[in-house]
């Protein structure tokens, strides 16, 4: 995953919305 990671680029089949919220947090999104 690249350092700075926007919610389009965060595309996982197995991630809900909490979870890419989360993602963006821990990186810095």
């Amino acid at each position: 995953f690249m350092k700075k990671i926007g919610k389009k680029e965060v595309k996982c089949p197995n991630c809900g919305r909490k979870e890419t919220r989360n993602i963006s947090s821990n990186y810095g999104g």
